[in-house]
């Protein structure tokens, strides 16, 4: 995600769209597709749009859930982080 800050919105949307290479990576004109976090043998994949981003930069309360029940069977869990906003609460 450092992406978007380092680089700005143009050329992170360049470079997804080299590493992907999926119509299916963006959102509108927005990477949705963000990147891959590996840490040991564990590696997690990493989605938000540029509107998602910036609700949870803005955010002063951050929700956070896991399941392990609903994920594809070559994944182990999904893990999604939420903030509140007008009211409700949105994955972001």
């Amino acid at each position: 995600m450092r992406e978007a800050t380092t680089y700005g919105r143009k050329a992170v949307r360049k470079e997804t769209q080299r590493r992907s290479g999926s119509r299916f990576a963006f959102i509108g004109q927005s990477p949705f597709y963000r990147g891959q976090v590996t840490a040991g043998d564990d590696t997690a994949l990493v989605f938000a749009d540029y509107a998602q981003l910036d609700l949870l930069r803005a955010a002063s309360l951050v929700y956070i859930d896991s399941t392990f029940r609903v994920v594809p069977t070559s994944f182990y869990q999904l893990f999604t982080v939420f903030v509140p906003y007008a009211e409700h609460t949105f994955p972001v």
